[in-house]
């Protein structure tokens, strides 16, 4: 019985709850959207409202940090909030990547609320043709 409950993810059992939802989502904050070639990877991360002076970004050991701090909105006096699913505060995410990459030739840049890292990969990671004789 225990095994059959155990499937169902906890993090997702109270999303439909108002008040509850933003709390187990705030985990997944920011959104990331990953590609990856033969030459890089490219992490795109939904940063609305984030100013670049509050993100903090580093490489160690093959992963990859972004933090930072989203400020809240104020609201005008004597208003109060009907509804607040925009978040605010610090956040974090890390990802691991398979192969190595070229940490000095890696480049960020956040433009209309996207933060997007690219992050080529190292020379041995890439793969090679081999002519065959």
């Amino acid at each position: 019985m225990l095994v059959r409950f155990a499937q169902f993810p906890f993090e997702t059992l109270f999303e439909d709850f108002p008040g509850v939802a933003l709390t187990q989502r705030s985990a997944r904050f920011p959104a990331l959207d990953m590609t990856e070639d033969d030459k890089q990877f490219v992490v795109a991360a939904a940063l609305p409202g984030v100013a670049k002076e509050d993100l903090k970004i580093r490489i160690l050991e093959g992963t990859l940090h972004i933090s930072g701090d989203r400020k809240q909105t104020g609201i005008p006096e004597d208003s109060r909030w009907i509804r607040n699913e925009v978040g605010s505060g610090e956040f974090s995410r890390a990802i691991e990547f398979p192969t190595p990459l070229k940490e000095d030739a890696v480049s960020a840049e956040l433009k209309d609320g996207i933060l997007r890292i690219v992050l080529p990969k190292a020379d041995d990671a890439r793969p090679r043709e081999i002519a065959v004789k």
